[in-house]
């Protein structure tokens, strides 16, 4: 007869089967039972979570979203001094569920930055909500977005602090992922979505704009001027996180083998003549002769980034933080997903409740980045 953790290993490795192979609801009552049955099994929890998000259920996936600070080799934490990546003596506040005071009208609070680029500017989007319960806010983000974040809350009351300056004093404070949680998001007709949120600044733009004027679109049809042209951003790759091996098979997954975007930057297909592709992939490699303009050299930070895709008509993207930046600055965002893809684009959907402007491309199959390349031509052809 099986000890109780062994069961609860059992049911977890089973949810992990079913979830790889997008049988969610059956990898949710998997995790729940592994909880359950240990209830110190840490990862149990957190792939109930995630499997929540992903079906949309965030009245209970929020909460349970929590127990990422619990986490200390894979067991609940239940000591609150080690849990964290970031030890701030100040209290914690995360709404209703906060511990003690969860009044925050006329306090300082402080919303930092615990991920990656692409969750801060997803989750940046709460900071006038929070505002508007009474708090003075500043953001508190990596040195790279803070620019960008500055002038996009230009004017807004709402501060940006880079990590590499000092913090202010502040009263409280809330991680941004904790942030829906926080604000009450408890299904998926609350995400406030009020895109654009995200703004390049005028004299960026225009910059940028007499930079890709010198450079002519490839392939033009016959008759057609360059006026014509499409310009459309382009992104195959994710950052490559080769410490953590959980987060590198994801990296491996989500990102495309340029030489699969071929059949997209064939400029003598019908349809695909007079494209401008410019790439947003900061060191990937490529041929070069793929047709492909390359600017990034002269991407120093976020802001840059900005400035050159609110001269696109349109980006394609592997599920990437510049995915996350041109569908909030409300720039037509087609997202290519990985089979079994992350939890924020939901189960399956070709829209995101997120993202008004974006569209998103999921594989048919594990792998199978030919199946979306060839929908994208299909789709670009069409139009």
């Amino acid at each position: 007869m099986q000890t109780p953790p062994d069961l609860a290993q059992t049911q977890y490795q089973q949810g992990v089967a079913l979830y790889e192979t997008r049988r969610y609801a059956q990898a949710l009552a998997c995790f729940i039972k592994a909880g359950e049955a240990d209830a110190e099994h840490l990862d149990a929890h957190w792939n109930e979570c995630i499997t929540r998000l992903m079906l949309g259920d965030f009245k209970e996936g929020w909460p349970l979203h929590e127990a990422r600070w619990q986490k200390n080799e894979g067991r609940w934490e239940p000591d609150p001094a080690k849990r964290g990546w970031r030890q701030l003596a100040q209290p914690l506040w995360v709404g209703k569920h906060s511990v003690g005071d969860v009044s925050i009208e006329g306090k300082t609070l402080c919303l930092w930055a615990e991920q990656g680029f692409g969750d801060t500017l997803q989750f940046c989007r709460y900071a006038p909500l929070v505002q508007a319960m009474g708090a003075k806010v500043f953001l508190y983000v990596r040195e790279p977005i803070a620019r960008l974040l500055a002038q996009s809350f230009a004017g807004t009351g709402i501060d940006v602090v880079a990590d590499n300056q000092p913090l202010p004093p502040f009263d409280v404070h809330c991680p941004m992922m904790s942030l829906p949680l926080a604000c009450g998001t408890d299904s998926v007709e609350k995400i406030p979505a009020p895109t654009p949120y995200i703004f390049a600044k005028n004299e960026d733009i225009s910059r940028w704009k007499n930079r890709l004027a010198s450079h002519a679109p490839y392939g033009l049809a016959q008759g057609q001027s360059a006026a014509q042209a499409k310009r459309i951003g382009l992104v195959w790759s994710g950052l490559m996180r080769s410490t953590n091996p959980a987060a590198a098979k994801m990296d491996a997954e989500r990102s495309i083998d340029f030489e699969s975007l071929a059949p997209l930057l064939n400029h003598s297909q019908q349809g695909l003549q007079g494209i401008q592709w410019v790439s947003l992939q900061k060191g990937g490699e490529r041929p070069a002769d793929s047709n492909v303009l390359d600017l990034t050299a002269d991407l120093h930070d976020w802001a840059d980034t900005a400035a050159l895709i609110a001269n696109l008509d349109l980006v394609i993207s592997c599920d990437t933080a510049v995915a996350h930046l041109a569908a909030s600055m409300g720039k037509p965002t087609w997202i290519l997903s990985r089979y079994n893809g992350c939890w924020r684009w939901l189960d399956h959907r070709e829209d995101s409740p997120w993202y008004p402007t974006a569209r998103l491309f999921h594989q048919g199959a594990p792998g199978d980045w030919a199946g979306v390349v060839e929908e994208v031509v299909a789709t670009l052809c069409s139009q």
